[in-house]
């Protein structure tokens, strides 16, 4: 009786690792003791069988705990890859679909100028659709602040205005300029307006250009030309421009007499 409760005792208190050695061990000397001529000594053996299942038992259930373990830890960086997989997806998504729309309102714009010859006797009606497709396009601006990107220093053509001074609506037709030009050199400040009229002959006007804020310069308008001819400009010759949008190849502008124009890069 004192041995079964000592070999109980020892199963209890051994640790699961050190078990797996000792209780072989035990059940070795069981069969080969002294103790096997005696009655009990099948109930020995048969404890000592169910103390290996014991063990073999907290072996398997601390296994099957790791791989739980490893399992879960497995499907939380599977669950933060696809997460963090959907984060980008979405946000390159958005970039190519507010790309893909700012394109499709800048053709619906260029198509509604395309047959209004720069604006030329374009009527109040033409205007308001022109305007609305320009509305539509300065809401998907990708560059709120203009003056600081270094993308307005260029060469522009004019396109589209609803300015009769330039489009010098007041002449004849074989007297109005046939192309329309801008400068803008942001760094140094000056601006050039240049068109090409009658038989090529040019006409232009430099200006000196103050910043108002990042969207915004105050002009004052320096010098006249007429093909070789220069005087200067009068006082009054002064305005105010705000670029309303701008990327690699348009440019939108809207002057403080609200006439509205439309340039494309020429480079």
């Amino acid at each position: 009786m004192e041995l079964l409760l000592l070999l109980l005792a020892l199963v209890a208190a051994t640790p699961a690792s050190h078990a797996r050695e000792t209780i072989p061990r035990l059940s070795n000397d069981l069969r080969t003791s002294r103790f096997q001529s005696m009655p009990y000594t099948r109930n020995m053996r048969n404890i000592a069988r169910i103390g290996e299942l014991s063990v073999a038992r907290r072996g398997c259930m601390e296994h099957g705990r790791g791989a739980r373990a490893t399992n879960n830890g497995m499907r939380d960086k599977t669950g933060s890859r696809t997460r963090l997989r959907g984060i980008f997806d979405g946000f390159f998504d958005e970039i190519f679909d507010a790309g893909t729309k700012r394109e499709e309102a800048k053709n619906e714009l260029l198509s509604v100028i395309a047959p209004l010859s720069k604006g030329d006797g374009a009527t109040l009606e033409q205007q308001e659709e022109v305007d609305t497709a320009a509305r539509r396009l300065e809401k998907m601006n990708p560059n709120p602040s203009p003056l600081k990107t270094g993308q307005l220093s260029d060469k522009w053509e004019l396109i589209y205005t609803t300015s009769a001074q330039i489009l010098c609506t007041n002449r004849p037709s074989f007297l109005k300029p046939k192309k329309f030009y801008q400068t803008l050199d942001v760094e140094n400040l000056k601006g050039k307006n240049e068109q090409i009229g009658f038989l090529g002959i040019s006409e232009s006007v430099t200006a000196d250009l103050t910043p108002l804020n990042s969207t915004s310069v105050f002009v004052k308008f320096k010098e006249f030309a007429l093909g070789p001819l220069k005087f200067k400009a009068p006082d009054f010759f002064i305005g105010e421009l705000r670029t309303t949008y701008l990327d690699e190849t348009m440019r939108v502008t809207r002057g403080d007499k609200g006439n509205l124009f439309v340039l494309l890069r020429t480079n």
